[in-house]
């Protein structure tokens, strides 16, 4: 498997305060078979100068990955909260799309109420060859009854991510049946685990993706486990 969406790397927003707990995640993340990460460290102002000290916290953990041995892969992104010139951010920020790629832009909108300049932003980054990635979908109460306009945009070319602990219902019962009911509309693109901490059960991606196969059936299930793999394969 792979996870798009984490919050792995330690002292850099409200994930690990430490480095060992997240080496903990790791390691358990490949027990559970999970051989890639994306972290996507939270980035939003006025943190956009932060740059260099998270791509040194990112080289430390991947050296100490390595030193144990370990074979996971790591790769750098952010979860980057929507402000009208994104776009901008986007372009010259080192690290703001998976890889620094400047591909795919995992994007966090708030969650009670829908700026009215998303459409604009979004179509800036389709135009230049950048994919939103919108995350946790499932959190956005304005997209509760809405799914016509998250249609329009998955036509327009973003993507959609669900946290696995929606799915599951670690998250509460109520965003639980939001998740499955944005996952029968098949517009759902990716399950992630937006881990913060190690005692986030990463075990429950895997349980995740068994309900999604009650639900959709084994194909379509599967086919969000590969996504992941075809995004990356353009990095």
């Amino acid at each position: 498997m792979i996870d798009i969406h984490s919050h792995i790397l330690p002292l850099v927003d409200d994930g690990p305060s430490e480095i060992e707990e997240s080496i903990r995640i790791l390691e358990k993340g490949e027990r559970e078979g999970i051989s890639t990460f994306v972290l996507t460290p939270h980035l939003k102002e006025p943190d956009w100068n932060r740059s260099e000290e998270i791509m040194n916290v990112f080289a430390f953990l991947q050296e100490r990955c390595s030193h144990r041995g370990m074979n996971i892969k790591l790769i750098l992104g952010a979860e980057i909260y929507i402000i009208p010139d994104l776009h901008n951010i986007v372009m010259n920020h080192p690290f703001a799309t998976f890889g620094g790629k400047r591909k795919y832009v995992l994007v966090e909108l708030p969650v009670d109420y829908m700026p009215n300049f998303c459409e604009e932003v979004f179509f800036e980054l389709l135009l230049k060859g950048i994919t939103p990635i919108l995350a946790h979908v499932e959190r956005y109460v304005y997209f509760r009854n809405n799914v016509p306009k998250l249609t329009k945009w998955s036509e327009s070319g973003i993507l959609f991510q669900l946290n696995a602990g929606s799915l599951t219902g670690r998250n509460g019962w109520f965003t639980g049946l939001r998740a499955k009911k944005l996952l029968k509309t098949g517009l759902i693109n990716f399950i992630a685990s937006d881990v913060h901490a190690y005692n986030q059960e990463l075990s429950l991606t895997a349980h995740a993706f068994r309900i999604a196969a009650n639900i959709l059936g084994d194909q379509a299930a599967e086919k969000l486990k590969t996504n992941p793999e075809y995004l990356l394969s353009y990095l």
